[in-house]
C-alpha cells in the first residue's frame, strides 16, 4: 500500500509542478497580459508566481531523488537514465534559482518599472528557453520512470517495497 501511495505522490507533485508550469505560460500569461494591458504588468505578476513554481520544483526533484534511490529496478539502463535526468533537471533548477535573482534585480516592484529592459529580455528569454527543456526532461524523466515501474511490477523481488 506504501508503493501506491508513494508512486500516486510522485504522479501529483509531477502534475502540480509541470501543469502549473504548462497552465501559467499557456493561459495566465496571455490572459493576465491582455487583461492588465501590459507584458511589463504581467511580469510582476509572474515574478511572484515563479517563486512558487521554483518551491514546488525543489520539493518535487528532492521527492523524486528519494523515490528514485529507494525504487532501482533491475534496468541498468533505466536507472542511469533516470539519474542523468534527475542530476541536470537539479542543475537546471539550481541555474533557473540564480538567474530567477538576476531578473529580479532587473525589476523594481515599488515602482513597476523595468530597470534594463534589454538586460532583462535577453535574460528572460534564456529562462524561458532552460525551464522549457526542464519540462520535456521532466517528460522523458516521467515515461522513464513509468517504464521502470512496470518493470518492478515484473521482478520476483521488489526492491521498492516500503
Amino acid at each position: 500500500m506504501m508503493q501506491v501511495i508513494l508512486r500516486l505522490l510522485w504522479i501529483v507533485l509531477f502534475a502540480v509542478w509541470q501543469g502549473g508550469f504548462m497552465f501559467y505560460g499557456a493561459i495566465v500569461v496571455p490572459v493576465g497580459t491582455r487583461v492588465l494591458g501590459s507584458e511589463s504588468l504581467q511580469g510582476f505578476v509572474t515574478q511572484s508566481v515563479t517563486n512558487y513554481l521554483n518551491i514546488i520544483g525543489v520539493l518535487t526533484l528532492s521527492f523524486w531523488l528519494g523515490e528514485f534511490l529507494l525504487c532501482r529496478d533491475a534496468s541498468k539502463t533505466r536507472n542511469n537514465t533516470r539519474w542523468f535526468l534527475l542530476i541536470t533537471m537539479m542543475l537546471l533548477h539550481g541555474l533557473l534559482a540564480w538567474m530567477h535573482t538576476k531578473l529580479d534585480s532587473l525589476l523594481d516592484a515599488g515602482s513597476q518599472v523595468v530597470l534594463s529592459q534589454q538586460q532583462f529580455y535577453r535574460f528572460h528569454s534564456w529562462y524561458l528557453i532552460i525551464s522549457t527543456f526542464e519540462w520535456a526532461l521532466s517528460l522523458v524523466f516521467a515515461a522513464v520512470t513509468l517504464a521502470a515501474w512496470h518493470g518492478l511490477r515484473r521482478q520476483i523481488q521488489q526492491p521498492c517495497d516500503v
